[in-house]
């Protein structure tokens, strides 16, 4: 990342660091206040783009070498609202149990359900541009899961996301869902629509790809290649994901990795372009800096930017001044660092291509000598047990354990 950026995850101790606390900030905002004077208009997106960015080094920049793998320790703490004990209770992933719940549910239609149904486990599970997500126990089923709540005014995006994801339950590489409901209850009006998601427990490959400062082109192999088939299956259907990012690509309990947050997807003809900004600052593809009309490529390109950061946790194009991030963009000039092999920053090359006809598909990408090493049993290079090593004692570590013993795993490390 960038060296420019202020240093904002160190905890307040004393008056000292509280006084170089507010020296930071006063320090960012006088730089804010410089650009805003010398810079295209656009660049506060950039700003957003940092606190985010600092936001998961605030999560993820303590960690420890265990047995030669390394760890971000206490990741998240997460807390009960309210009294609610946890001890005792039974949590599962089986989606068939959660239906069963329901003598006339009709599984993947949307339909009127009372919030009340869930019990909150935490708030705030992650950020969401539209809405707020919580993880969630359903209080009949016991089926634990993420709960994507937004307001009436965003019914038209509620609906597609929930349509969109529907069409890709049969893709293991895109995020599932479970169901979609609006409130029955006048009191939910804040909040009157519903997408139920699984869980991903072992949060993103953002906060992977900080705590290890990149995992490099061995170990990110897998995860590029089932994002990859994510993307193809994607485009298959002719949907554009249009914000593919590490933050978007979650962990599940496997330790295998599901593309998600399908909120800015849209789905067009065969044939069909369409314009409207999107994707994030430093994903950007060069026909969308440029207002130009863009299809699937432009999500290809975002998916080159992707494997860079995963590999090496940097940008291959970041500036926060608008003009000259776009200056870099439309050159399209990567300098590949030690952390990338010959076959890694190849496999980049094929998708940061300034001009979008010329970007590999995905279904090509596929093919690539990238993945020739990459055979069955497809084991994910860091296990769920290995995972587990994030989390320090709280609500959620515990809910793992009790889920990899239903599955009869070990939850003790070994040394290697």
């Amino acid at each position: 990342m960038m060296n420019c950026q202020p240093d904002c995850t160190k905890p307040v101790a004393s008056d000292t660091s509280s006084k170089a606390s507010t020296s930071q900030d006063s320090r960012r905002t006088s730089m804010q206040e410089k650009l805003s004077v010398i810079s295209q208009p656009g660049d506060p997106e950039y700003y957003q783009f940092l606190d985010s960015e600092m936001a998961v080094r605030e999560i993820s920049g303590n960690s420890k070498r265990l047995y030669d793998y390394r760890y971000f320790n206490k990741v998240a703490r997460f807390s009960v609202d309210g009294e609610m004990s946890l001890s005792g209770r039974e949590y599962h992933m089986v989606e068939q149990v959660y239906y069963n719940t329901f003598p006339k549910h009709v599984p993947m239609i949307w339909k009127t359900y009372d919030p009340e149904s869930f019990q909150v486990l935490k708030k705030d599970f992650a950020r969401g541009t539209s809405g707020k997500i919580e993880l969630v126990v359903h209080k009949r089923s016991k089926y634990l899961g993420v709960l994507k709540s937004l307001p009436l005014s965003k019914i038209t995006e509620a609906r597609t996301e929930f349509n969109i994801l529907n069409q890709c339950r049969e893709c293991p590489f895109v995020i599932n869902v479970l169901d979609g409901f609006e409130s029955t209850k006048l009191r939910f009006r804040d909040y009157s629509h519903f997408i139920l998601m699984e869980f991903a427990p072992f949060l993103t490959l953002d906060h992977l790809t900080h705590a290890m400062k990149g995992v490099g082109s061995s170990n990110a192999r897998l995860f590029c290649m089932e994002v990859t088939m994510a993307l193809e299956y994607l485009h298959s259907k002719n949907i554009l994901h249009r914000d593919v990012k590490p933050e978007n690509i979650y962990i599940l309990i496997s330790g295998h990795v599901v593309l998600g947050d399908l909120g800015s997807a849209i789905q067009l003809d065969s044939s069909t372009l369409t314009l409207g900004r999107c994707a994030t600052y430093v994903t950007r593809a060069p026909e969308i800096w440029n207002k130009e009309p863009y299809g699937k490529s432009a999500d290809v390109w975002s998916l080159g930017v992707t494997v860079y950061n995963i590999i090496s946790n940097q940008w291959p194009f970041v500036s926060p001044y608008q003009h000259i991030q776009i200056e870099k963009v439309n050159a399209g000039n990567v300098v590949y660092g030690s952390k990338f092999c010959k076959e890694s920053s190849n496999f980049i090359a094929k998708m940061i291509v300034v001009d979008p006809k010329e970007r590999t598909p995905c279904k090509e990408l596929l093919k690539h000598p990238y993945f020739d090493s990459v055979k069955p049993p497809y084991d994910p290079p860091y296990s769920a047990v290995h995972y587990l090593h994030l989390y320090d004692k709280n609500v959620e570590s515990d809910i793992i354990k009790d889920l990899l013993n239903k599955e009869g795993r070990d939850t003790q490390v070994t040394a290697i």
